[in-house]
């Protein structure tokens, strides 16, 4: 049970959960990345494609008909939300927030695990959970529904079992088996990126010395062969063998040789830095008052815990640099480790104040204010329900021509349109189901206002467009 005296901790981070992510998860607007997951996501509940082929739209993305931008495990998981939900407007956002609760949960039992294993005395569960969620692209993804937060929660999973596989002295080999499933699930989420728990034993065993390498060996190959034996068995069924040949093969490492998103490799490493500021500033805060009180020892006893953590996150962003294809969310699934590794050389900080006869003084003031905080915070987020906080304009475009047009329509387009507009297709997508095609029969088509159109057989639908111009074929 939750301690009086720790409330107010509590309650502040929440309050900064709710107010760095819910006006944004509920606001009108969102990455065009996400709003396209979450189109074929819809599809995929209406029964256009199937988990193994998913589609976006008819024309298709990549020379395909369907899509193979991702692997198909989130497309699955969401569709359920819109086979419950429906078609609304929140349906991919309450996924987003039920990823976001079972992240915080997860990351909740990490500090459980970490006092049941003696790994450390005493440690505030809240701590980890409110250093990770100041970290922009953290309440970001969240936002914007990308693939990320999903294989986050198959990364801390993983990581649970695969901890206490290491560590714990009985049913081992369950959770070590447990940990490949999770790292499959991972993999299967996002590829690659979602592996690299795999480390975690050798890197306890570099930074603890706590077995031989050969027991440390046995329990790395475990889950590696459970992962392995997941991909066998998949790759047996003949139309799962195909998707995943046309999204490794053809999509994904096509894309690392011919399609580079940054021009040097160290990207990922100045993104991450730059990402991580607002975590570990607090870290070098700490780190200097111990020195000069001459207190440093206060910190070596868990210095050991704090760069496992840190060793941890690196081996989930790192490898990044690897190719030129990189993106900060790319490595949201390590941010939880840094956090985690931050909030080990703060929590002595903490519960020495948390301990002090001054906060013993003014808890029980300490706890309203921040429950005031805390219901401010969801007041406030409340009131951006549905406000457009991003594409603006294209989102009255979409609004306007949605409610002409009406609902499960197709719209005849240019190329430029077509495969640059991405956004404005997504959203005509989601919220109408309205399809850009470039091929007749169509009543209605859409141009640039910038476009010459003079075909005789068109005329003009006087309307109020911000970037378009729409034509009724006579």
């Amino acid at each position: 049970m939750l301690k009086q005296k720790y409330i107010g901790f509590y309650l502040i981070t929440f309050s900064a959960v709710v107010l760095l992510v819910l006006p944004w998860l509920i606001s009108d607007g969102m990455f065009m990345d996400g709003q396209q997951y979450a189109c074929v996501a819809m599809n995929m509940a209406a029964g256009k494609g199937n988990f193994w082929f998913p589609v976006f739209t008819e024309i298709g993305v990549g020379g395909y008909s369907t899509f193979h931008e991702q692997a198909p495990l989130m497309f699955g998981l969401q569709s359920l939300f819109f086979k419950v939900l429906g078609n609304g407007f929140l349906t991919e956002r309450i996924y987003g927030f039920c990823m976001l609760i079972v992240t915080i949960l997860l990351m909740f039992r990490i500090s459980k695990l970490l006092i049941k294993l003696k790994l450390i005395d005493k440690f505030y569960a809240f701590l980890p959970v409110l250093l990770w969620i100041i970290v922009p692209v953290v309440h970001w993804s969240f936002a914007n529904n990308v693939v990320e937060i999903t294989m986050g929660v198959f990364i801390l999973l993983s990581f649970i079992f695969i901890l206490k596989g290491t560590v714990e002295k009985s049913r081992k080999y369950l959770w070590l088996i447990l940990a490949g499933i999770n790292i499959f699930l991972a993999s299967f989420t996002k590829g690659l990126p979602g592996i690299f728990v795999i480390t975690v034993p050798f890197l306890f065993w570099f930074v603890f010395k706590n077995e031989s390498f050969t027991k440390m060996l046995i329990k790395t190959l475990v889950p590696i062969f459970v992962l392995v034996l997941c991909y066998v068995v998949i790759l047996l069924f003949p139309e799962a063998r195909e998707s995943m040949h046309i999204h490794w093969v053809t999509r994904v490492f096509d894309r690392i040789k011919s399609d580079p998103v940054v021009n040097y490799r160290a990207a990922v490493f100045i993104s991450l830095i730059t990402e991580l500021l607002p975590l570990y500033l607090p870290v070098l805060f700490v780190l200097v008052m111990f020195f000069l009180k001459r207190k440093l020892t206060v910190l070596k006893k868990y210095s050991k815990l704090s760069l496992f953590f840190l060793l941890v996150g690196f081996s989930g962003s790192l490898p990044l640099m690897l190719t030129l294809v990189q993106r900060n969310f790319y490595y949201l699934g390590a941010i939880p480790f840094f956090a985690f590794s931050a909030a080990i050389v703060i929590n002595p900080v903490i519960k020495s104040f948390i301990e002090s006869n001054i906060f013993n003084k003014m808890q029980k003031y300490f706890n309203v204010i921040t429950l005031c905080v805390f219901l401010a915070s969801i007041v406030f987020s409340l009131s951006f329900y549905k406000k457009a906080l991003r594409d603006k304009d294209i989102l009255e475009d979409v609004y306007t021509i949605g409610d002409l047009v009406g609902k499960d329509s197709k719209i005849r387009t240019s190329g430029d349109i077509l495969f640059n507009d991405w956004s404005f297709r997504c959203y005509l997508l989601r919220y109408y189901n309205i399809e850009l095609v470039n091929y007749p029969p169509t009543d209605y088509h859409l141009y640039n206002k910038s476009d010459s159109i003079t075909l005789s057989s068109l005329h003009v639908i006087e309307c109020d467009l911000n970037n378009y111009t729409i034509y009724l074929d006579n």
